[in-house]
Parts: structure tokens; C-alpha cells; sequence
């Protein structure tokens, strides 16, 4: 159940194919076998972070805020830096905002940004 990325963004950086996984999995569950994790939402020595509260929810940051939670990547799979990028590109083009909620405070659940980046590494 796996497929293979070819979208323009990758190509366009003359990146290798690779295969992932359709789904990600949340950092609570096991990585079964043949299945690849490029990412994990934690605080432990993480890459860089995504801010959760306020109205720029979903957007990268290079340092943390309140209210942001850390993403680490598989070096083996993904470039940090390029990840970084792909997640900037996912929030100009405000993919998180149907995701957000809220109406006094707006906040993203941690869920709904697996969903944003998996459903945009499984396009096909």
C-alpha cells in the first residue's frame, strides 16, 4: 500500500523518488513493519516546530513559541530542511485553515495536521 511521490515540488529540487507510506502514523502508535515514518510531532529534539494557537496556526517556525509542538524527521527518508519548506508551502496555501477551530482562540489538534501532510504526499 505503498506509492511513489512525483509531484512537481520534488522534481523541481531534482529529488529522488521514494516510497512512503499512504498514511502517517501519530507518534502514540508502533510503526509496523514496512512502514515508514517520516515524522514525529514531539518536543524531544525536534527539527523545527509548527505553532498550534492563534491565527498563523499550521505555520513552521525556525524557534519556539508558546503553544507550538516540535516535528523530528526521519534523516533516512526526509530532509529536514525540505520538510520544513513543504510545510511552509502547505500553509501559504492555507491548507490547514479547514482544519482550524476555535472562534475566540483558533488552534490546530495535532491530527489534523497529519491529515494536511499525508493527504498532500498522497496525491496522486
Amino acid at each position: 500500500m505503498t506509492q511513489t511521490i512525483d509531484t512537481e515540488f520534488l522534481l523541481r529540487f531534482n529529488l529522488i523518488k521514494f516510497q512512503v507510506n499512504r498514511r502517517a502514523r501519530s507518534q502514540n502508535q508502533t510503526s509496523g513493519q514496512g512502514q515508514i515514518l517520516m515524522y514525529l510531532l514531539t518536543n524531544a529534539n525536534p527539527d523545527f516546530w509548527i505553532q498550534l494557537k492563534g491565527l498563523n496556526a499550521g505555520q513552521p517556525l525556525k524557534k519556539p513559541i508558546p503553544n507550538c509542538i516540535g516535528v523530528t524527521t526521519d534523516k533516512k527518508v526526509l530532509d529536514p530542511h525540505f520538510f520544513f519548506y513543504v510545510v511552509h508551502y502547505l500553509f501559504i496555501n492555507r491548507k490547514f485553515e479547514p482544519y482550524i477551530k476555535g472562534s475566540v482562540i483558533p488552534y490546530i489538534r495535532n491530527k489534523d495536521i497529519h491529515t494536511v501532510i499525508t493527504s498532500h504526499f498522497s496525491k496522486s
